[in-house]
């Protein structure tokens, strides 16, 4: 079966079961999907069948939520800083790491 056939043969499947969309997004929600449930991104480049990460990487978008809970776990830092508006000498602000670096 010739690479066209095949996406041909998984798009009437997925004409005829109503799922909208090509092959080549069900690609890109299959990497996706998988990143969602917390799979770890080796073990989704070889279901995916790719050499390499760099290639998965291209078809999985890790999630806003994904994102900032990996944030959420650098360490928080405390810095000594003047106040606004307040009559104490100093104030502590807390911050992550992500935070400082990004000032």
């Amino acid at each position: 079966m010739l690479g066209n056939s095949v996406s041909s043969s998984i798009s009437n499947v997925m004409d005829r079961a109503g799922i909208p969309g090509t092959p080549h997004a069900l690609r890109h929600w299959f990497g996706t999907a998988l990143r969602e449930a917390g799979v770890d991104s080796l073990v989704i480049k070889e279901l995916m069948g790719h050499e390499s990460l760099a290639t998965t990487a291209i078809y999985v978008d890790v999630p806003l939520k994904q994102r900032s809970a990996a944030v959420s776990l650098l360490p928080v830092i405390s810095s000594v800083r003047p106040a606004l508006n307040t009559d104490n000498d100093t104030a502590f602000e807390q911050f992550t790491l992500f935070d400082w670096a990004t000032r």
